[in-house]
């Protein structure tokens, strides 16, 4: 089997101003048509970032039609306005409808991740998804109740145990924080091998073998530093408070001087409590999008020559806490108008800190797939918010 450690960066050429300018029009006529025109919207924009996207000298491109959005979004808009009538009037009729929702999670899932991928190309041919339903259901859904009654189970133990000693209560509840981190891991794991698995490029087959010990540790280390930061901001306020009440007991402040030290130090530790959140998730955001990259492959045969590729991600703590702070910054001083900005920044980050290694030159195959997916899953996905990808 022939590797190649050509190193193929992926760029993005997209420009802010450039975009604003669809953004606004998309905008625009989405209000205007009361919302239909939003699918036109989604499909344009997708094929802006797919069509400034390239490796190699070759962009991707985005083949969905608006009217198979339209269809997906009309009935995700159903289910969402059914929902929403059952929670205000028939509480009970709502939560089945929930269960039944999560019930159907993974076949959404499933169906997304095989649209999504039927519709992106490069090279002119088309990637496709094989991971089946059964899978998903396996790995999603089993996996997810196996942790959540593993999860109840440790908390009724160790509430228990809580009453009984609070020592071993303690004790116990440290076991259980870990044990839910391993959970958590676990399962998303198995989520992340069964989606990078099952992703094709003709008939090119995309490998990866995971562990749950690197998931573990990154999300351990991820809320050890959240948790750190937090203790500190208490430790901060805690001491900001026994200040400013002992100058405010010797005269050394008025009442109105205090209570607006006080006010400035809420703020200021409110901000820092935040950054402490912000530093765990990118943490574990940049390491598990690297760790996933480290290990993706796609093995294949090309005109009888065995061919590998392998994938790289740079991603790095600072850089991402820097990346989201400045794009909240952004949208909250324009009131959203930086929106488009904050868009093409993003992905020009992604892209700069990804690339390919291997022979791109030798990449030719051809287009074998014959079929359109339905946007319902992708659309039904979206609205009830579920994003579950190896980024």
């Amino acid at each position: 089997m022939e590797h190649s450690d050509n190193q193929n960066p992926v760029k993005f050429h997209g420009k802010a101003g450039e975009f604003f300018s669809i953004w606004i029009v998309n905008i625009l006529l989405s209000i205007v048509t009361l919302g239909i025109y939003s699918a036109w919207a989604k499909v344009r924009t997708k094929r802006y970032f797919y069509g400034n996207t390239e490796i190699n000298g070759d962009s991707f491109e985005y083949h969905a039609k608006p009217t198979q959005i339209l269809k997906g979004r009309l009935v995700a808009f159903v289910c969402v306005l059914i929902w929403s009538f059952a929670n205000g009037f028939a509480p009970a009729f709502a939560l089945f409808l929930m269960l039944a929702f999560y019930l159907l999670l993974p076949m959404l899932i499933h169906s997304n991740t095989r649209f999504d991928a039927s519709v992106t190309s490069y090279k002119n041919v088309r990637f496709s998804f094989a991971g089946t339903l059964g899978s998903a259901y396996s790995v999603m859904l089993g996996r997810g109740l196996a942790a959540f009654c593993s999860i109840f189970v440790l908390i009724v133990v160790t509430s228990i145990l809580w009453s009984a000693s609070p020592i071993v209560g303690v004790l116990c509840s440290v076991l259980t924080f870990v044990a839910v981190i391993w959970l958590q891991a676990w399962v998303m794991c198995g989520i992340s091998n069964y989606i990078a698995n099952g992703y094709r490029y003709a008939d090119q087959i995309f490998c990866t073998e995971l562990d749950t010990k690197v998931f573990f540790k990154t999300y351990l280390l991820g809320g050890l530093i959240t948790a750190s930061g937090i203790a500190i901001c208490m430790l901060l306020l805690y001491l900001t408070g026994v200040v400013s009440s002992d100058l405010f007991a010797s005269g050394g402040f008025d009442s109105f001087g205090s209570r607006a030290g006080t006010l400035i130090s809420f703020i200021a530790l409110y901000g820092a409590f935040l950054l402490s959140g912000l530093i765990g998730m990118a943490f574990v955001v940049s390491r598990i999008r690297n760790y996933t990259f480290s290990q993706l492959a796609i093995f294949g045969e090309i005109q009888n020559e065995q061919v590998s590729y392998r994938f790289s991600s740079t991603l790095s703590t600072a850089g991402y806490v820097k990346l989201v702070a400045t794009n909240f910054v952004l949208q909250v001083c324009t009131l959203g108008l930086a929106r488009p900005w904050v868009m093409v920044r993003t992905q020009h980050y992604l892209a700069n800190n990804t690339y390919v290694l291997g022979d791109l030159d030798k990449l030719d195959v051809f287009d074998k797939s014959t079929f359109d997916q339905s946007a319902v899953g992708d659309e039904i996905a979206e609205a009830f918010s579920v994003d579950i990808g190896i980024g």
